[in-house]
C-alpha cells in the first residue's frame, strides 16, 4: 500500500510565484515567532525567565531555522533589505520584490497573532487587561520597536542603517560563490552568529529593528489588538524610521561589499552564457533558470543560486 502523502491529493504547487510566496510567509513566520516569543518571555516574566542576551540568541537561532525552512524555494530572504540585496545582485527578479515584501509582512503579522494567543493569559496577568505602550507595564515593545527616551530619530535611523548594512553586506559576502561560497547546506549557520552580533552591538536606541516587516507587522498587530493607533504616532511618528533604515542599509551594505570586494574577485573556470532560459541536469536533478552564469568549480558544475521562474 502506498504511503500517505499530501502529494496524493494533487496539492503540489508548481507556480513559482505561489510557491515562493508561501515559502516566504512560512520562513518569516518562523523567524518572527522566535523574535516575538523571546520578547514576550523576557518582558512578561519581568526579566526573571530570560535576559537581553537570551532574547538576542533566540532571535538569531530563529533566523537560521527560518532560512532552512524555505531555502530551496524562495531562498528565505525574511527581510525587505535582504530581498533588495538579492535583487541588486540579480539573484531575484525585480518584479518579484513586492511579492517578497508583502509575504514577509503576512508572515510576521501571523507570528504576532500566534504569540499573543499563546501568552494571552500572561498578558492579562501582567497588565490587568490594560495594554500599554509606556511605563513599567508596557508590552508593545514585545512586537515592535519603541524608541528609547532621549534619542533622536536621526540617531535611531543611523543605528538601524548600520545594522542593516552589516547584515546585507556580510550576507552578500557569504553567498558570493567567488568569495566565501560555503556549501548551501551550511550557509544558514553563520546567520546565527551574524544576527546575534548585530543584536548585541547595535540595539541600544532601537532594539535592533533591522527587519522592516517584523517591526511593521508587529506594529500593525499592536495597533488593532488593543494597544491602539498611538503606536504609529509615538516618538513623533517613529514608525517610518525602521523601514527606511532597513532599506537604506540593504542598499549601502550591498554596494559597499561590491565596491570593495565583490566585483574585483577573479572568476576562474567561468563560462558566460547569454541570459536565456537554460535547462541543466545536475546529478539527475533538472533545474530551469533564467541565468547568466554557469561555471565549473573543482571539476563540478556550479549554478549559483538556482531559482525557478
Amino acid at each position: 500500500m502506498r504511503a500517505f502523502s499530501i502529494q496524493m491529493f494533487g496539492l503540489k504547487i508548481k507556480n513559482t510565484w505561489v510557491r515562493d510566496g508561501l515559502s516566504e510567509i512560512l520562513a518569516t513566520f518562523i523567524l518572527s515567532i522566535f523574535v516575538y516569543a523571546s520578547g514576550a518571555l523576557f518582558t512578561l516574566s519581568r526579566g526573571t525567565s530570560s535576559s537581553v542576551m537570551g532574547r538576542a540568541l533566540a532571535s538569531a537561532c530563529g533566523t537560521t531555522l527560518a532560512i532552512y525552512s524555505g531555502f530551496n524555494a524562495s531562498g528565505s530572504c525574511l527581510n525587505p533589505g535582504i530581498a533588495l540585496m538579492f535583487c541588486l545582485l540579480d539573484k531575484i527578479r525585480w518584479k518579484k520584490y513586492p511579492l517578497y515584501v508583502v509575504c514577509e509582512f503576512i508572515g510576521a503579522f501571523l507570528a504576532a497573532c500566534v504569540t499573543y494567543s499563546v501568552y494571552l493569559e500572561a498578558f492579562q496577568k501582567f497588565d490587568g487587561g490594560m495594554r500599554q505602550i509606556y511605563g513599567e507595564n508596557a508590552t508593545a515593545n514585545i512586537f515592535t520597536s519603541i524608541p528609547a527616551d532621549g534619542f533622536s530619530k536621526s540617531s535611531g535611523f543611523l543605528e538601524i542603517l548600520v545594522g542593516a548594512a552589516l547584515l546585507a553586506g556580510i550576507v552578500a559576502a557569504i553567498i558570493d560563490a567567488n568569495n566565501a561560497g560555503p556549501a548551501s547546506g551550511v550557509l544558514p549557520i553563520p546567520m546565527t552568529l551574524l544576527l546575534y552580533a548585530i543584536a548585541m552591538t547595535f540595539s541600544l536606541q532601537t532594539g535592533g529593528a533591522i527587519n522592516a516587516n517584523i517591526d511593521l507587522g508587529g506594529r500593525t498587530f499592536v495597533a488593532i489588538a488593543g494597544w491602539g493607533p498611538e503606536v504609529f504616532s509615538i516618538g513623533d511618528y517613529w514608525f517610518w524610521v525602521p523601514p527606511a533604515g532597513n532599506i537604506a542599509g540593504g542598499i549601502v551594505g550591498t554596494f559597499v561589499y561590491q565596491l570593495m570586494v565583490g566585483q574585483h574577485l577573479p572568476q576562474p573556470y567561468d563560462t558566460t552564457i547569454d541570459p536565456v532560459k537554460i535547462n541543466v541536469d545536475i546529478e539527475g536533478t533538472k533545474y530551469k533558470e533564467n541565468s547568466t552564469e554557469l561555471s565549473i568549480v573543482n571539476g563540478k558544475t556550479n549554478l549559483s543560486y538556482i531559482h525557478e521562474i
